[in-house]
């Protein structure tokens, strides 16, 4: 199979990152007496993990993997059948572009994340905005990007979801109070509305974000 440039690093990269591993040896359940690295050489590499998503049954994790220096991301999942976890792979929709900060639905249905993709038509958008991609029959579709009431010419980053649909993430605007800010898109009748910026109990004039 001929794979597109960008997806051949990638691919490299993951390589790099699985090169010492024999076998995944994760245990979600345990509580660590002090502060200690989760899943060393196995998860936690030589190479920049962040962004780390667990799905709400236990089953998946989903966590962003760079390169040294940061100019390639991708969303990398890890399952678990039969009480045991299999090895790393890319998402399938992943790996041609910088996808951050995956976060899992309340009902483990949908993934949403980061992604400077090309939105709509616009093949020379670079911004950051958010999608999510919906888990049917086992296999992660192909993603969708919010609409333009939430998506804006600006990035929109780290989508977080409440167990009731309302969405919040990280941008700057002008309706904003600082540097970055947290707004609110709360889900009615099947879709985000407007976002609104959180008021100056959470936002200040310098930078919040990544809320959960």
């Amino acid at each position: 199979m001929k794979y597109p440039l960008p997806y051949f690093f990638i691919i490299i990269l993951l390589i790099a990152s699985c090169k010492k591993e024999k076998t995944l040896a994760i245990d979600l359940e345990i509580s660590p007496e002090q502060l200690e690295v989760f899943g060393k050489d196995l998860i936690s590499t030589p190479l920049f993990e962040r962004d780390i998503a667990i799905s709400p049954d236990g089953n998946q994790i989903v966590y962003t993997l760079g390169n040294y220096n940061q100019t390639i991301r991708t969303l990398v999942n890890i399952k678990k059948e039969d009480d045991k976890w299999g090895q790393k792979v890319i998402l399938p929709f992943s790996g041609n572009y910088n996808d951050i900060e995956p976060f899992f639905a309340a009902d483990g249905r949908k993934l949403f994340f980061a992604s400077n993709r090309p939105i709509g038509r616009d093949s020379t958008r670079t911004d950051y905005n958010i999608w999510y991609s919906e888990l049917v029959d086992g296999h992660w579709n192909k993603p969708l990007a919010l609409d333009t009431l939430v998506n804006s010419q600006q990035d929109e980053f780290y989508p977080s979801v409440s167990a009731n649909g309302n969405l919040y993430f990280t941008a700057t605007r002008t309706e904003g109070i600082g540097r970055e800010d947290i707004f609110l898109s709360t889900f009615s009748e099947g879709k985000y509305q407007a976002p609104i910026v959180l008021d100056s109990t959470i936002n200040t004039k310098v930078f919040e974000f990544n809320a959960y």
